[in-house]
C-alpha cells in the first residue's frame, strides 16, 4: 500500500521509510538505497533530475495526471528498458484495465 494514497501521510516526504526525500536529495540516502538508475529516468543532470522527480510525484498527488499517463518519463523508462515506448505503453494500457 502507498501510505499517500491511503491518507496516512499527507506527503510522501512525511513517511518514515519512503525513498522519496533521498530520491528527491532533501536527505542523504541510506547505505543500501540507490537512487541513480532512477533519477536516469529524469534527465542526465542530478539537480534537474530531481526536480523532475518532485513535479512528477506532486503531479500525481495533485490528480493531474492519471496512474498510468507518465508522460515524460515514459521514453525514458522505455529506453532504460531497452523496449519501444509504443510497446509499453500497450502494457500499461492493459494494467489499467
Amino acid at each position: 500500500m502507498n501510505p499517500w494514497e491511503t491518507k496516512l501521510v499527507e506527503h510522501p516526504k512525511e513517511w518514515k521509510w519512503s525513498s522519496f526525500e533521498a530520491t528527491a536529495g532533501l536527505n542523504k540516502p541510506l547505505p543500501f538505497l540507490t537512487t541513480d538508475w532512477l533519477l536516469e529516468i529524469f534527465g542526465s543532470d542530478i539537480r534537474r533530475a530531481r526536480g523532475n522527480y518532485v513535479k512528477f510525484v506532486e503531479a500525481d498527488m495533485d490528480g493531474k495526471r492519471s496512474k498510468l499517463e507518465y508522460k515524460y518519463p515514459l521514453k525514458n523508462i522505455a529506453n532504460y528498458l531497452n523496449m519501444d515506448p509504443n510497446y509499453l505503453c500497450s502494457i500499461l494500457k492493459k494494467l489499467e484495465t
